[in-house]
């Protein structure tokens, strides 16, 4: 979900920044190809081998049982929000923590 958007930003900032399309030419236009035809085979890749390769599949009732209590737990220690955000900026501002340090392991801080 994040490779499509990605690609396309990353085409529209390069064609903006040339300013006149016509410097663009065939080499643009082939790269252009070129970028869609191999972000197109790597999703179909992708999709080929989960549906071939299934994993997780292969995982016991017990184990799928202790994943999901696992998962359950934690997501019970997360906070609720009741209201959704009322405009842009507000969801921009709670995007951001408070303290981006504190999200992070401390061995990575202290580096």
């Amino acid at each position: 979900m994040l490779v499509i958007p990605l690609i396309f930003s990353a085409l529209a900032l390069g064609v903006a920044g040339l300013g006149n399309l016509r410097h663009l030419g065939r080499i643009g236009l082939k790269t252009l190809v070129y970028t869609v035809a191999m972000s197109a085979i790597a999703v179909l890749l992708g999709v080929f081998f989960v549906n071939t390769l299934m994993p997780g599949s292969g995982i016991s009732d017990d184990v799928k049982a202790r994943l999901l209590a696992g998962a359950a737990e934690r997501s019970a220690g997360l906070p609720s929000t009741t209201t959704a955000p009322r405009t842009g900026i507000d969801l921009f501002i709670q995007i951001i923590p408070d303290n981006p340090f504190a999200r992070l392991p401390m061995a990575i801080c202290w580096q």
